[in-house]
């Protein structure tokens, strides 16, 4: 299910350093995305495999570790096909690996992302 999350309220969060050490960041988010953390909802990445998501995802999972959320969490990565890099696939299982993390790989199944493209043309 799809959930609308009014972005006008985005805010820091008040973290107590005590709790969670010096080495916390401070994340920016609206008190709906902080009620769903506190109890412990999913939480789903998507990762290519390069080095954005991938450094998008060790920040989430840390932050997810310091805030003591225990919840699902998933990498979710989309195969494009041809024109994906090779190693998209294989890095993004290293990723989810190192994380222990379950990943999530999805695919179009009438044809890859340069089928799409032809056809919208």
């Amino acid at each position: 299910m799809f959930q609308a999350i009014d972005l006008s309220s985005l805010r820091a969060p008040r973290i107590n350093h005590q709790h969670v050490g010096a080495r916390a960041r401070e994340v920016a988010f609206t008190p709906e995305v902080a009620a769903m953390l506190a109890s412990d909802a999913v939480v789903a990445i998507g990762v290519s495999g390069g080095k954005d998501s991938v450094a998008c995802a060790l920040a989430v999972a840390r932050h997810l570790d310091l805030i003591g959320h225990k919840g699902p969490r998933i990498l979710v990565h989309s195969d494009l096909g041809r024109v994906e890099w090779k190693d998209s696939g294989p890095a993004c299982e290293r990723l989810a690996a190192k994380l222990g993390w379950e990943l999530l790989t999805v695919k179009r199944q009438a044809g890859d992302m340069l089928v799409m493209v032809t056809f919208a043309v």
